[in-house]
């Protein structure tokens, strides 16, 4: 058996070493220059910035595994787990509460609110038959405050998506089992935690020279051939096989794995009977993102620099959604004496933010930033990154959209997709829906 992976970013990778561990080997194609998708780091002027995720959440033995098994201990470090996370409530930066003892001191959220919470066990499981928003779900079972000051900004930092658009069912689906199986989600998570006992103790962590070092460590693992810089010139089915043709060279492969993103799946060399299969793709949403890396000295910048960083939520009606804290968070991010910030513009908030030229996006996060930090002067580094389609957003209805991606694979033999579009967006997401896709294959 010999398979076709397309693309080489996280889940390519993943799938690729996880086959070879069973003895299947692959050939990989990526039209990059190097492997990784958006896992890339690049160092300016003293400065490590990201151009995709920043960390890497480790919830399951199985990816913890993984990361075991590229060798990587010596250069990862583990960002502390009560580490400030902050949001932005009334145009001042407000710790997110970390305890119940906090939350019952946080101004974040008034009495009457924290009161409502503890009404949550009390309410009635949603009895639509329609999919339901996370937005609907959050204010039914948990109140409106709650959902514009905590939900909100972490859907601003997950999917910079809107929490009216987005499926609970698909894009939080702990919180709608929750509410299925126990009909409560502060019930469930106690109830839960008693059924399962001890829970994996979860992670976050990054690499010394940023986070591309994971790819290129599943790089240097694999002995399957990576054919980089390269653009396929035809796929055609021969029986329940698939033929590729590249650089003039042909070759014959059992299986078929796509793993790039959603929006580019239907711009490959298709046969034509297959191409008009795949309208389900272009029913995937984006959200649009820039990311924009400024670098100041030390002595210029002044507030509440600590911890991982804030997210800002719909209703402070600021331009960003939110700012991470790179050298606060990770050592080699900044030279001494300097900070580096990682903000965010775009998303379903404000979708037109990186089409607009750098100069002017870089000047509107700023005025955000002096809202909330003494600056003096002017940055002495900035770069900016643009995507114009960043990430997929689980929206309502998205369950059709995977029925029909898995009824493509049923009516086609040896097809498979697999990607951020399909089972979460988070990095360590990728890697475990990778190992239990790799699992379905035997030598």
């Amino acid at each position: 058996m010999k398979v076709a992976i397309v693309g080489t970013g996280i889940t390519g990778l993943s799938i690729a070493y996880q086959l070879e561990k069973k003895g299947i080997s692959s050939v990989l194609f990526d039209t990059a220059k190097k492997v990784g998708g958006v896992l890339n780091s690049s160092q300016f002027d003293g400065f490590l910035c990201e151009k995709g995720a920043h960390t890497l959440e480790i919830k399951t033995p199985e990816v913890q595994h993984f990361i075991n098994e590229m060798n990587l201990t010596a250069d990862t470090f583990e960002i502390p787990s009560k580490s400030n996370r902050y949001i932005v409530h009334k145009g001042q930066l407000q710790a997110l509460p970390l305890s119940f003892c906090s939350f019952l001191k946080t101004p974040l959220f008034s009495i009457k609110a924290k009161l409502k919470l503890l009404t949550e066990p009390f309410v009635s499981a949603y009895k639509g038959s329609d999919d339901e928003s996370l937005g609907h779900f959050v204010t039914r079972r948990l109140g409106k405050e709650f959902l514009d000051y905590a939900i909100d900004p972490f859907v601003a930092g997950v999917y910079a998506g809107d929490p009216f658009k987005l499926s609970v069912k698909q894009a939080f689906p702990k919180l709608h089992e929750l509410e299925a199986q126990y009909g409560s989600l502060i019930k469930g998570g106690f109830l839960a935690k008693r059924k399962n006992g001890p829970r994996f103790k979860k992670r976050i962590i990054s690499f010394r020279r940023g986070m591309h070092m994971l790819p290129e460590a599943i790089e240097k693992k694999l002995n399957s051939p990576i054919h980089l810089k390269t653009t396929l010139e035809a796929i055609e089915q021969k029986g329940d096989a698939w033929e590729l043709t590249w650089n003039g060279q042909k070759e014959i492969f059992s299986h078929l794995i796509i793993t790039v993103p959603a929006h580019k799946v239907k711009s490959l060399p298709w046969p034509q009977e297959i191409s008009n299969k795949l309208s389900v793709f272009d029913q995937i949403e984006y959200a649009p993102i820039a990311t924009v890396n400024l670098g100041f000295r030390q002595q210029d910048i002044s507030g509440k620099l600590d911890g991982f960083g804030f997210l800002v939520p719909r209703k402070e009606k600021m331009n960003i959604l939110g700012t991470l804290y790179p050298s606060t968070m990770l050592p080699n991010r900044a030279g001494k004496g300097h900070v580096l910030l990682t903000t965010f513009i775009g998303g379903s908030r404000f979708p037109e933010a990186p089409i607009m030229p750098q100069k002017a996006m870089i000047n509107l996060v700023l005025s955000d930033l002096k809202k909330l930090f003494t600056i003096k002067g002017t940055p002495i580094f900035s770069s900016v990154k643009t995507y114009q389609k960043a990430i997929p957003q689980y929206n309502l209805g998205y369950d059709k959209i995977l029925k029909g991606m898995q009824t493509i694979e049923d009516n086609i033999p040896g097809l498979h997709f697999a990607g951020n579009y399909r089972t979460g967006i988070a990095v360590g997401q990728c890697i475990h829906s990778a190992i239990k896709f790799a699992s379905q294959f035997k030598a």
